[in-house]
C-alpha cells in the first residue's frame, strides 16, 4: 500500500504547498520507486492531509495520527522530508521509530530521494539531530512573527484579526 503524507504549515502563506508536495510525491513514485523495483500505482494511494497545522502539533494532526495507526509492514510511506512529519525532535523520532521499526513500513523522503533507516542507535540519533534542527527553525519563525506583530502594534497598526466590538476601516497614510 502506498501512503502519502502531506502537511501545510499554519505559519506563512503557502497556499499551493499541498499541491506541490503531491506532485513531488507523484514524480518520486514514477521515477524512484520504479527504479527500485517497487511496483505501486499512484492511483491506488491513500493520502493523509493535515492542512494548516503546525509541525509541533502532534495532537491536532489527525491525519498523521491516522497514518501511524493504519501503516503496516511492507507499506510505503512517502512525504517531502522529515520536517513535514513534525518539528518536535523527540516526537518525530518516536513517530519514525513506530512507523519504520515497530510497524515495518518503509519511509521515503522524496526531496532527499532516500529511504529512512531506523535499525540502530546511529539512525535514531541522526533522526533526532535532524529533528532538533527543524524544531529550532520553527522556534525562530515564531520569534520573528512575534517581533513583527509587536512592531505593528508599536506603529499603531492592528497586529491581526478584528478587535471585539470594532470594525476595521482601511485608511491610507
Amino acid at each position: 500500500m502506498l501512503r502519502v503524507y502531506l502537511r501545510r504549515s499554519d505559519e506563512g502563506h503557502q497556499q499551493y504547498s499541498i499541491d506541490v508536495q503531491r506532485e513531488g510525491s507523484r514524480m518520486f513514485v514514477a521515477d524512484e520507486l520504479v527504479r527500485l523495483g517497487i511496483d505501486l500505482s499512484w492511483a491506488d494511494r491513500v493520502e493523509y492531509i493535515d492542512d494548516d497545522r503546525a509541525g509541533d502539533d502532534f495532537e491536532g494532526r489527525v491525519a498523521f495520527a491516522r497514518l501511524r495507526a493504519e501503516s503496516k509492514a511492507g507499506d510505503i510511506v512517502l512525504c517531502r522530508d522529515q520536517s513535514r512529519l513534525g518539528r518536535d525532535a523527540l516526537e518525530v523520532t518516536l513517530a519514525i521509530r513506530q512507523l519504520v521499526r515497530d510497524r515495518g513500513a518503509r519511509l521515503f523522503y522524496y526531496a532527499e530521494r532516500k529511504e529512512v533507516e531506523f535499525a540502530n542507535a546511529i539512525d535514531a540519533a541522526m533522526t533526532f539531530i535532524k529533528g532538533t534542527g527543524h524544531q529550532m527553525e520553527l522556534e525562530a519563525i515564531r520569534s520573528r512573527v512575534r517581533e513583527a506583530l509587536r512592531a505593528r502594534v508599536r506603529a499603531g497598526r492592528i497586529a491581526g484579526g478584528r478587535c471585539f466590538g470594532y470594525q476595521l476601516k482601511r485608511e491610507t497614510d
